[in-house]
This record gives C-alpha cells, sequence and structure tokens, in this order.
C-alpha cells in the first residue's frame, strides 16, 4: 500500500544483490593461510627463487639506478624498505654503516629519522667515500678508513660511548664493505 513501482523494484533489486552476495561467501573456498617467511625459505624451490633474484639484481644495470636523494646508492629497494621498518621500529640513536661510497644510504638513514621525528645520527665508514655533499649537515659523520682498523674501530667506538653517555644507547649496525667471509667475520 502506497508503494511505487519504482521503489518496489529498488528493494527488489537490493534484495537479490544481499542473496548473490551470501550465495558467493557460501560457496567461496576458505583463504588459504597466510604465507610466513620462514615457511618459504624451509622450502628449496623458494630458496632457488630467492638465489635467481638476487642473482638477476646484482648481474643487471638496475642497482646502479637505485637512488636517494639524486645521490646513488648500493642497496635494493626491498633492502631500503625493510631498513625504513628496523629504524621506526627499533629507533636507533645510531647507525654505524660500513662500506658508504657516494653515501646515499647514509643520508637515507639520516633522512628517514628525520622524517620521523627521531634524533639519531649517522657513522659511515669507507676508505675511499665519494661524498657529493656535506655530511655534517645530515648528522652523519663520515669516517675515512678500514672498517676493522683498530684506529677505525676506536673512533666508532668513541663516538658510541659519547652517545651512551648523553643517554642514547641504542646503536644499530649495517655491514655493507667487503662482502668476503674473512672481513664480514672480522667487522
Amino acid at each position: 500500500p502506497g508503494m511505487t513501482a519504482s521503489r518496489a523494484i529498488r528493494e527488489t533489486l537490493l534484495a537479490a544483490k544481499v542473496a548473490v552476495q551470501r550465495l558467493s561467501a557460501a560457496v567461496r573456498p576458505p583463504a588459504p593461510p597466510p604465507l610466513r617467511i620462514e615457511d618459504l625459505l624451509g622450502q628449496a624451490s623458494s630458496r632457488d627463487v630467492i638465489d635467481r633474484f638476487h642473482s638477476l639484481w646484482y648481474a643487471s644495470e638496475a642497482p646502479a639506478a637505485v637512488r636517494w636523494r639524486g645521490h646513488p646508492l648500493l642497496k635494493s629497494p626491498f633492502d631500503l624498505w625493510t631498513y625504513q621498518e628496523l629504524v621506526l621500529s627499533a629507533k636507533p640513536d645510531l647507525i654505524v654503516e660500513t662500506g658508504t661510497h657516494r653515501g646515499g644510504s647514509a643520508l637515507f638513514f639520516a633522512d628517514l629519522a628525520r622524517m620521523a621525528g627521531h634524533s639519531m645520527d649517522v657513522v659511515t665508514i669507507d676508505f675511499n667515500p665519494k661524498l657529493e655533499y656535506d655530511p655534517a649537515a645530515h648528522r652523519i659523520t663520515s669516517i675515512r678508513g678500514i672498517s676493522t682498523a683498530d684506529s677505525t674501530v676506536a673512533r666508532v667506538q668513541a663516538i658510541a660511548a659519547e652517545k651512551r653517555a648523553a643517554g642514547a644507547p641504542a646503536v644499530m649496525v649495517v655491514l655493507d664493505s667487503d662482502h668476503s667471509k674473512q672481513n664480514v667475520a672480522r667487522e
């Protein structure tokens, strides 16, 4: 009583839509459990895919194209994403990076902390850094030296001790210099 034909059609269409949605939900297979990285790494086929991805990435020209504010950095965008997750969750007071190259990743770390409103310093170590910006302007200390040399280690320890004395004890270390097994073990 009193219902117009157009309103009756709208209500019928709405009821049909709801019925189709319910039917669709009832016959849809259950969603698979989410993939966990631990499960993937435990499978030989997954490890093979990861190894092939790394081989393709580093054999291509892609690494040379990755830049932060115009400065080259020799890191995968996937690694950079992971670094930002780590920095934002751990909130280190100091990042010590070995392997400066052109300083793109040191600037990335410093900018990331600044954008997050976190007070953090970066120490970057390389025997031949090629920075095209003033690192001190970004709270970056560039140390020219070999990361495993006693004099370099002493300078880093002194900087870390200053941070600890100021009540800032959290340190994150990014090892990205000489990737040989012997050097990584020494670092």
